[in-house]
């Protein structure tokens, strides 16, 4: 990914933090930690962060994206909007708007329960692989 397509995604993702109009310390660390995960020079954040709020004047540049790539752009947002341990429907309306772009009508659901799925699946994952010590010691 080129710089203006990393933005692209930091700006999504920032869309789906704001769409709730909170953006709380934990949603900026998860933005961090995106910044971090494409190689997007953290300095850039607070910028992105300030002036994109609104999916739609993003969606085109999300538009020479891969259905692949959009899928991980998607699990992002997804993870995003569960930060604090629920997903607000402004939060899930602004990634219906992205699965739109790439997807037909009747797939949307479909989408939203793939990231549903593999969101839960990551977590079993880390509850089972990762994390044995800490479930250890409640045991």
């Amino acid at each position: 990914m080129d710089e203006k397509q990393k933005e692209a995604v930091i700006k999504a993702v920032s869309a789906v933090a704001w769409a709730d109009e909170d953006l709380s310390d934990e949603e900026t660390q998860k933005l961090s930690h995106v910044c971090q995960s494409i190689g997007l020079d953290e300095s850039k954040i607070q910028d992105i962060i300030k002036n994109n709020r609104q999916i739609e004047p993003v969606l085109g540049e999300l538009e020479n994206f891969s259905r692949e790539v959009i899928g991980g752009v998607l699990q992002f947002c997804f993870r995003m909007a569960v930060t604090d341990n629920k997903i607000h429907q402004s939060e899930l309306e602004v990634i219906r708007k992205i699965i739109k772009k790439f997807w037909q009508d009747e797939d949307v659901e479909i989408v939203v329960r793939w990231l549903k799925k593999t969101y839960d699946a990551e977590q079993l994952y880390l509850e089972l692989f990762l994390l044995p010590e800490v479930r250890d010691q409640k045991n």
